[in-house]
């Protein structure tokens, strides 16, 4: 950004014209677009695509960011989910096992047979 106001104020004090409209322009953003202006269309180009990209850039980290934070907050809601349901899952499923044969075992011989 130093680079840009310095080719700025080299620029603006190589033109007379803009040195001489400069002294009654109050504010760097008129300067700035009377620096921009008076530049070849090519130039013009070079800048606004230059600015486009690195604008880009910027926001191309700043979603990059929030999206890996995203995938991670779901990464670890499915952990979770796993980690609390499959060992609860095998601890139910023992605990019936183990239920369902102290049933069978004190269960009459009559009653086996039926439910075998």
């Amino acid at each position: 950004m130093q680079f840009v106001h310095a080719v700025l104020f080299l620029h603006i004090a190589q033109n007379s014209q803009i040195s001489q409209t400069s002294q009654t322009v109050r504010s760097g953003f008129d300067q700035f677009v009377l620096w921009y202006g008076n530049l070849p269309q090519l130039a013009q180009t070079a800048i606004t695509v230059v600015v486009g990209a690195i604008v880009a850039y910027l926001v191309f980290k700043i979603v990059a960011r929030l999206v890996k934070g995203l995938v991670t907050a779901v990464i670890a809601a499915i952990l979770a989910f796993l980690i609390s349901t499959v060992p609860g899952n095998l601890l139910l499923s023992s605990a019936f096992d183990r239920i369902q044969q102290e049933v069978t075992t004190h269960l009459p011989s009559g009653i086996k047979d039926q439910l075998g």
